[in-house]
């Protein structure tokens, strides 16, 4: 997610401000990808989560001293806010919450808390009744087939209609953009989907990182529901994961800036034995 390559696909939508920090031998010692909006300086608006990029050389004495010195960016270039949204833990490569203690000491408000629903493939995980009972029909069924990296036109078409029917919104990502990230990061984004009498019906959309495969989109018509064609289909992604990946992150069911919580999607999510992990938003106030 903190590729240039990956953030420059929506370039033309925020105001790059990403900051290097340098130690006095002049090493860079951490980065911060950001953008500048309304006197706001935002850890990055075109990512769901970002913060301190940083090594295992980072101690929290010298983060602290680090925020000292971004809000002292902030000051001088007339920042009024910073917005901080820290790394899940499930993403990092090792555990590192130095930031969250330098939050604190900062006086940084926690205004905003998603609920994302993951797998952790360590331990042992079950699925509801209900979900056990739809896969076993979706397995019986022999119309039913689950391809991977194709049509992904046709899976946007249906992606685009669904988001447009049932929320009047659109993807993240166009689908322009979706085939520029795949074709810049082939080993990181795939496709998987589910056809029912040979028509797409369902598909999924999985980034991966080093622990992680997230579904970052999961789309399916009426169809593919009735005949639980996307019950199939994240079983076949959860097995497909669960010897390569620590974590399998469904998303956030959340809406209203985490005030509000979809009960029916969380409901789904968590009949695959997913539990919450929470994506935390940080705002300080520049004095």
């Amino acid at each position: 997610f903190f590729y240039r390559k990956y953030l420059e696909y929506h370039n033309k939508r925020f105001k790059d401000s990403s900051l290097f920090i340098y130690d006095d031998n002049n090493k860079i010692i951490t980065v911060l990808p950001a953008n500048t909006s309304n006197n706001q300086l935002i850890s990055h608006g075109g990512l769901t989560f970002g913060g301190f990029l940083m090594d295992d050389k980072m101690t929290t004495s010298k983060l602290l001293l680090v925020m000292d010195k971004v809000i002292e960016y902030c000051k001088s270039n007339n920042i009024q806010e910073f917005i901080y949204k820290p790394i899940p833990y499930i993403y990092s490569k090792k555990t590192s919450q130095e930031d969250l203690y330098t939050l604190f000491r900062n006086n940084a408000e926690l205004f905003r808390r998603d609920v994302c629903s993951v797998i952790d493939f360590r331990y042992p995980f079950k699925y509801s009744n209900r979900r056990t009972r739809n896969l076993k029909k979706a397995n019986l069924n022999i119309d039913i087939k689950i391809n991977e990296n194709a049509h992904l036109d046709r899976f946007w078409n249906l992606l685009e209609e669904v988001l447009k029917t049932r929320h009047n919104v659109s993807p993240v990502h166009s689908l322009e953009e979706i085939k520029q990230l795949q074709s810049d990061f082939p080993n990181n984004i795939s496709l998987i989907t589910g056809n029912f009498n040979d028509k797409l019906v369902s598909g999924v959309v999985i980034f991966e990182t080093d622990n992680v495969a997230h579904l970052q989109y999961i789309a399916t018509n009426i169809e593919g529901r009735d005949n639980f064609v996307l019950d199939k289909l994240i079983d076949f992604s959860i097995n497909k994961y669960k010897e390569e990946k620590q974590y399998f992150s469904f998303g956030i069911s959340n809406e209203n800036n985490g005030k509000v919580l979809n009960d029916g999607l969380i409901a789904h999510k968590e009949g695959f034995g997913a539990k919450a992990v929470v994506h935390d938003y940080y705002k300080i106030k520049i004095q």
